[in-house]
């Protein structure tokens, strides 16, 4: 049996998330002096993934934006590891043709990543946006949102 079978209605209740429509998201504030060079769109994710294998709700709203966000997270999430196929940097042009909630801004950073499981692999797609000094995850969309 696949794991997609197996998991299907665990996965499919814990990933309902998948298509996380966060609103209120602020932008980098341009009065800000500090800038980390420590937070990326790329160690954001790695620590997303870590907080949803461990069952953290708590950690992943940390990396949300906004934090208090209707995220459902009952148990860990059994992803075995991650690749990063692309990252995408969004410009003018691709901004004006998206349609989701809250809409992206030039600069905001799309990942799109295969996550695999025992026994199979699903992608998924993260859209990051700096705010502050931190790059935090304001949408994503799984095999179930397509």
């Amino acid at each position: 049996m696949q794991l997609s079978k197996k998991l299907s209605a665990d996965l499919q209740k814990q990933l309902i998330c998948c298509l996380l429509v966060l609103v209120g998201c602020q932008t980098e504030n341009p009065n800000s002096k500090a800038i980390s060079s420590q937070s990326t769109p790329e160690k954001t994710l790695e620590q997303y993934i870590q907080y949803i294998q461990a069952g953290n709700l708590p950690g992943v709203k940390s990396l949300l934006c906004p934090p208090d966000t209707d995220f459902f997270l009952d148990a860990p999430v059994p992803v075995k590891k991650f690749e990063i196929i692309k990252k995408h940097i969004l410009t003018v042009d691709e901004v004006k043709g998206q349609q989701f909630v809250p809409p992206p801004q030039v600069g905001d950073v799309k990942l799109d990543v295969m996550e695999y499981f025992e026994g199979d692999s699903a992608m998924f797609y993260y859209w990051f946006r700096k705010v502050d000094k931190d790059w935090k995850l304001f949408t994503l969309a799984g095999p179930h949102d397509c």
